[in-house]
């Protein structure tokens, strides 16, 4: 979906709190649409040191605990025709956007496809002899699973790119800028919108869904002729995803736990794990490991909220888990459409 500029913002002035792919897209995306606003990012953390960059930049809606299913439809759907549109550019590999074929497989009993399914390409449920296959070939007991067509949009790439926007329409970024509380703002902005990822256990006391980390740890590996992507989505499964100069192997999934150093035993897990399921892996190039903090909630928060004795305009924009490029652009856009209403009200 394009951003039709809108008149009449003339003058304000507005914060992004992150610089994660979620705070960047969205004060993109209000760049865009709010004419004349005007748009400052403020972060702790740039590309290619926030968490995003660690990451395979993979569409795929997953961890994402109680967020209501046709929410996620709706942002994953939006972030999806996005991508697919900048992969049709020609600088689509300066993007980092890769169209990548997918097969995901489960432990769970097999189930209704999922509300985004039919706007995604080639979505297949498989079938009894195809998880029998592939349980005989990788020691596993699968049994659901599917396949489609899905993206990749490597945040180090990404990110850059939307950056270099971002400036050239007037943005002004402030790093490294620690933000305290939402409400020290005031005066300086009109309206804040709080991408802060895991930053907002800080920023948002009275939030009764506290964000919290889930613990993920990766490895890089050089591995060209890998050309699909392989996902395990059960708890001690894993995944091989490819990028355009390495291939992600992973990973972990650990809640509450804060350690951002690479554990021994998770290297081990990732590795032998990946091998496992394609052995052409052993014996590929080890380019780096790495550990990150997605920062996840019971669902996503995508809400605007008005602070007890503060004119400040807040919208939050956190929460997303493991799917921050998955829902990123969608949620952006929300967020937005949120920030006109709240703006339009103060006008009114």
């Amino acid at each position: 979906m394009e951003d039709a500029p809108v008149a009449g913002y003339e003058g304000k002035r507005i914060a992004v709190v992150g610089a994660g792919v979620v705070g960047v897209t969205t004060a993109v995306r209000a760049q865009r649409r709010l004419a004349g606003a005007e748009v400052t990012l403020l972060s702790e953390q740039l590309t290619p040191h926030t968490t995003g960059d660690g990451s395979a930049g993979l569409w795929e809606p997953y961890l994402l605990a109680d967020t209501p299913p046709a929410l996620v439809q709706r942002w994953a759907v939006e972030t999806y025709r996005h991508l697919v549109s900048l992969w049709r550019r020609p600088e689509a590999p300066e993007l980092g956007v890769s169209l990548v074929p997918l097969v995901c497989v489960s432990q769970q009993p097999p189930g209704p496809p999922p509300p985004w399914a039919p706007h995604v390409l080639g979505f297949t449920a498989l079938d009894h002899h195809q998880l029998g296959a592939l349980s005989a070939e990788h020691g596993r007991r699968y049994t659901s699973g599917f396949s489609m067509v899905t993206l990749t949009a490597e945040p180090t790439r990404w990110l850059p790119s939307l950056l270099e926007e971002f400036r050239s329409r007037g943005g002004k970024l402030v790093h490294p800028y620690s933000v305290r509380d939402l409400r020290l703002l005031e005066g300086e902005y009109d309206a804040v919108v709080n991408c802060a990822g895991l930053g907002a256990a800080k920023l948002v006391k009275d939030d009764d869904d506290p964000v919290f980390p889930i613990r993920g740890q990766v490895a890089r590996v050089y591995a060209p002729w890998i050309k699909h992507v392989f996902l395990e989505e059960f708890s001690g499964g894993n995944y091989v995803i490819p990028n355009i100069d390495s291939v992600v192997l992973g990973g972990t999934s650990q809640h509450r736990d804060w350690e951002c150093d690479v554990r021994p035993e998770d290297s081990e897990h990732v590795l032998g794990g990946c091998a496992r399921l394609l052995p052409a892996l052993r014996g590929a190039p080890l380019l780096v490991q790495w550990a990150g903090l997605r920062p996840a909630r019971r669902r996503v928060r995508l809400e605007a909220q008005r602070l007890p004795g503060s004119a400040l305009k807040v919208v939050h924009n956190y929460g997303h888990g493991g799917a921050g490029i998955t829902l990123s652009w969608g949620c952006a856009g929300h967020a937005v459409d949120l920030l006109q209403q709240e703006l339009t009200a103060c006008k009114l």
